[in-house]
């Protein structure tokens, strides 16, 4: 049987973003690349939350490597990254 040797990942969806590390976007017929909307992000995929202490605001750097905060506009899901210790 494998035994775990180092700490692992948990992640959790919280509804406060002071409380989250990260924001996924979920789909969203209203921002899609075909359509000329682009949101710059890609549903399902995780992206850091960074806080502009200049702004007192949340930014995320989107797939064009732009700081944004699409989360504001687009469907998507704030999340927690913790670590668990292995037992």
């Amino acid at each position: 049987m494998h035994e775990p040797t180092s700490n692992q990942l948990i992640v959790r969806v919280t509804a406060d973003i002071h409380e989250a590390t990260h924001w996924m976007p979920v789909k969203d017929e209203r921002w899609t690349e075909d359509g000329g909307a682009w949101s710059g992000v890609t549903p399902d995929k995780h992206y850091r939350l960074f806080y502009d202490k200049y702004d007192k605001e949340y930014v995320i750097v989107n797939d064009r490597g732009q700081l944004s905060m699409i989360y504001l506009a687009h469907r998507g899901c704030y999340l927690v990254y913790e670590a668990e210790a292995a037992r």
